[in-house]
């Protein structure tokens, strides 16, 4: 399955005007986004399905499939958004192509790149915030000052509870980035339980069931990527 971002503006957005307000403008021509049209037929001829729900981000909609699917499948979340990090448990990993480095993003990767669970992640996102997405994080607090805070206290409310064992400059600034902090975590979580017909569909794919009688090759061709 295929997840696309709608054109219109999603709660986030709504949440914070400033969200994702640091992407450059794409210049008309050149612009990739003009390919979606072919990039939608070639999906319909190869019989992937494909969802773009308003109001939401792709990744809300990715987040509510893969959670569902979960439950009677192993799921495969393949992408370059380590916002999907938090979706990762033992039936449901990410799969990551970077610099020619092809990963696949379990439980214990997670753990061994950033020092934390999966569970643990947004916590850890709006504690250093993500430049990629416009989302300041709190003054002060890198990425190992998060892990090791929360390896100590376990999440943001553990970690506000103990602010008088910590460092005062450390104490201080959770202090003063509370509300950030808040909105933080509703910009950096997942949504779950996007309710659409559209997600009602049965996306189970069988090769033998749902046959594709045409190539990549063909497909490529018709949409002008390979003479």
């Amino acid at each position: 399955m295929v997840c696309f971002d709608a054109e219109e503006q999603n709660f986030r957005n709504t949440l914070s005007p400033s969200y994702k307000a640091n992407r450059a403008l794409l210049p008309e021509r050149g612009n990739p986004f003009s390919q979606l049209a072919d990039i939608r037929r070639g999906l319909g001829w190869l019989k992937v399905p494909w969802l773009e729900i308003g109001g939401v981000e792709a990744d809300d909609v990715i987040g509510t499939m893969a959670r569902r699917l979960a439950k009677t499948h192993r799921v495969y979340l393949a992408s370059m958004d380590r916002d999907l990090f938090q979706l990762v448990d033992r039936r449901t990993c990410v799969y990551s192509r970077s610099r020619g480095m092809e990963t696949e993003y379990g439980p214990k990767e997670i753990i061994a790149k950033y020092e934390v669970r999966p569970d643990q992640f947004v916590d850890y996102r709006t504690l250093v915030g993500d430049a990629s997405d416009n989302i300041k994080g709190v003054d002060g607090i890198g990425a190992k000052t998060a892990a090791r805070l929360l390896k100590s206290f376990g999440d943001i409310p553990g970690i506000v509870a103990n602010r008088s064992v910590l460092r005062p400059r450390i104490a201080a600034a959770l202090a003063e980035s509370r509300e950030r902090m808040e909105l933080n975590k509703k910009l950096i979580t997942i949504r779950t339980d996007v309710e659409n017909d559209l997600l009602e569909s049965d996306f189970s794919f069988s090769a033998e069931r749902c046959p594709v009688d045409v190539s990549v090759r063909m497909v490529m061709r018709e949409i002008g990527l390979m003479a």
